[in-house]
């Protein structure tokens, strides 16, 4: 289960690209199989949790960019949490869009007491936009594959937001999160496209490549 099956592809095997509206349906088709999944397996979750916490345990960081779940997208802010309360030092950090239009976004610090209110598209963001630059960006993702190639809601501020740190001295280390039933190798990457080094999901957490 998570792999694209015979029955639900609409392009050949030979297709050298995926095609837009292909993607178009990839992402439908796995956004319906998440929601409907997570009810299934609220487990999931707990597992989840467990296996980000221990992963940056081993990681020496003091600042990460995550994300305010959406859609059903995989919840991670309970490790978020226990990683803040086991070193006041350490920083968490939410993404801001600065504009719909020019497809920019930064993170603001986020802790657990912070107010919040609503930002683009619904979704929560820190009352007070305090700029953080994280050294561990968590990506919610609609699919991915073991090559790195995450399916996002389709607006690419993520991509952007890393492709314009790629020249940084350290850029980011990527996690895209996910749950098992949402890999399809069928995905391919395309030129805007930023592969994920890491990818996180109920079974641990794994390095791509």
């Amino acid at each position: 289960m998570g792999k694209c099956d015979k029955s639900e592809k609409t392009v050949t095997e030979t297709t050298a690209m995926i095609t837009a509206s292909r993607k178009n349906e990839l992402r439908e088709l796995y956004l319906a199989r998440r929601e409907r999944e997570t009810k299934n397996h609220p487990e999931f979750r707990a597992l989840l949790n467990a296996a980000v916490l221990d992963w940056l345990g081993k990681e020496r960081v003091s600042s990460i960019g995550f994300y305010w779940p959406f859609r059903a997208e995989p919840d991670i802010s309970q490790a978020v949490r226990a990683w803040l309360a086991q070193n006041p030092e350490r920083r968490a950090a939410l993404p801001v869009i600065d504009d719909k239009n020019n497809g920019l976004m930064h993170f603001a610090a986020w802790k657990p007491d912070t107010a919040m209110r609503v930002g683009a598209y619904g979704i929560a963001i820190p009352k007070d936009d305090v700029k953080v630059v994280p050294e561990i960006v968590f990506l919610p993702c609609v699919a991915f594959n073991e090559n790195g190639v995450r399916l996002g809601s389709g607006a690419g501020f993520f991509d952007r937001y890393l492709t314009s740190r790629s020249r940084d001295p350290l850029p980011p280390v990527t996690v895209a999160v996910s749950f098992e039933m949402l890999r399809c190798e069928e995905l391919q990457a395309e030129r805007h496209d930023v592969l994920c080094d890491w990818i996180a999901t109920e079974a641990g957490v794994r390095r791509v490549g």
